[in-house]
């Protein structure tokens, strides 16, 4: 039934006439309807027209049936789209309305009672036809009116209802780049509690390998004078920074370097704090107990590795040695099921295939064009495609569905980039705010049917 006065629903119309919306959606089926209408109408009042009206005819079929079968795809069309916009499977609303399965016969249907209403005898015949293909009409209306009444309640937000049609279901893999780098000091442990607090369903992470061949958590694997200061305060001065190399660093002494009191200016709404790089360990004993304390649902971890074939014995082991300490540390941690391992290189994506296939992979790309290249050199198709957000399109999404991977691109953090991605049919995207993504869920929760 309608909720809404009559008041409003007239204007609607006259909107709808004014800006001649059902003549440009479905001007070919109107004129037909018209027409058929027209020389009925004329015939009636004595004009010669061979299409009669209430009088058993030799052209009604021809004069009348399309203009009938137009009107049927004309509300055909229009109720069906505002059930689709609902997102609800057509009922009883509409009155006595047939279900999804008849829509596609609903056209004949009423090209048939066209038929009857011009050859039947029975003159009660004749006007119950002539009821029904009003009432085809009426709902047509109805049913573009009602859909354009009930808009403005999604447009008062400030976003297009597509825009707020386009945020994902809770399977959405949101991960929060190395914690919640746009707010927090990234790869620190408050930054991870502040993703968890802002929904996330996974920590993205990057590890490095210590002196004392601990995991620890850091993008470069050194100092990087972006972020850090020496153990005494100084700054590191831009191209001095490989000589701050953790690998040549026990867990003890990386803790006497602060990477986070000074700040990222890459990042002004990060809050300033004094962190140091934690130990793998570290980071998931204190989220695992976190979590429990609040009671809150489990939470994943993605964990690339940073290694790069010239960088082998000088910044971190060879391959080989590094993902072995990787899965060794997991396995103490029991977290193997929680955990995606990503990376850019290869090598260390092929060595954890070795140790254990049932740990997912994850394959990073710089050129999210390159999917076939790309797998070609892994040598194998990982559980996610993991590109830079920029040059995807819907049909790598498309294909990479095809090849049994999921998309989640990087790093994404923009409203608009977000739901772009999201139209796309990606499967989750790493950002270093996910305050901004959630904005997208409160949009649509605001908008709800209530």
């Amino acid at each position: 039934m309608l909720e809404n006065p009559p008041f409003p629903f007239f204007k609607c119309l006259m909107e709808k006439a004014k800006k001649q919306t059902m003549l440009k959606k479905h001007y070919a089926t109107i004129i037909l309807w018209v027409a058929s209408a027209g020389l009925a109408w004329a015939k009636k009042t004595g004009g010669t027209t061979p299409c009669p009206y209430f009088h058993p005819p030799d052209g009604a079929f021809f004069c009348h049936y399309p203009g009938a079968l137009g009107l049927g795809l004309v509300a055909k069309a229009q109720v069906k789209s505002l059930f689709a916009w609902q997102n609800r499977p057509i009922n009883s609303q509409f009155l006595l309305m047939p279900g999804p399965s008849v829509w596609r016969l609903w056209p004949r249907f009423v090209g048939i009672i066209s038929l009857i209403m011009n050859t039947a005898q029975s003159f009660i015949l004749r006007h119950v036809a002539l009821f029904v293909w009003v009432l085809s009409a009426l709902l047509w209306i109805l049913g573009a009116c009602e859909a354009r009444r009930q808009k403005p309640e999604v447009q008062d937000l400030g976003t297009p209802p597509e825009e707020i049609t386009a945020v994902p279901d809770s399977v959405f893999d949101l991960q929060g780049h190395r914690g919640a780098r746009g707010l927090l000091p990234e790869n620190s442990l408050p930054g991870f509690i502040k993703a968890i607090d802002l929904g996330v369903q996974t920590l993205e992470l990057d590890v490095v390998v210590s002196k004392d061949k601990k995991i620890v958590l850091s993008h470069e694997p050194f100092f990087s004078p972006d972020i850090c200061r020496s153990p005494q305060g100084d700054s590191i001065s831009p191209g001095q920074e490989r000589q701050f190399n953790i690998y040549n660093y026990t867990v003890e002494e990386i803790r006497d370097f602060d990477c986070g009191r000074w700040g990222n200016a890459r990042f002004p709404e990060q809050k300033k704090m004094a962190v140091y790089k934690p130990t793998l360990a570290e980071v998931v004993d204190s989220v695992e107990r976190y979590i429990r304390r609040k009671q809150l649902p489990p939470v994943y971890y993605n964990i690339e590795t940073k290694s790069r074939p010239e960088d082998d014995s000088i910044f971190h082991p060879k391959p080989e040695e590094f993902a072995q300490l990787l899965y060794q540390e997991l396995k103490s941690l029991s977290i193997l099921d929680k955990v995606l391992i990503q990376s850019f290189d290869v090598r260390t994506l092929q060595v954890f295939k070795k140790l254990d296939e049932e740990v997912r992979l994850v394959l990073l790309v710089q050129n999210p064009q390159a999917l076939e290249t790309s797998l070609r050199s892994l040598g194998f198709t990982p559980s996610v495609y993991s590109p830079y957000y920029i040059g995807l399109t819907e049909g790598i999404v498309r294909k990479a569905h095809e090849k049994g991977m999921k998309v989640i691109p990087w790093t994404v953090n923009d409203l608009e980039s977000m739901r772009k991605l999201i139209r796309m049919g990606v499967d989750g995207l790493i950002t270093d705010y996910p305050d901004r993504f959630q904005q997208l869920r409160a949009q649509k929760e605001k908008s709800a049917p209530k």
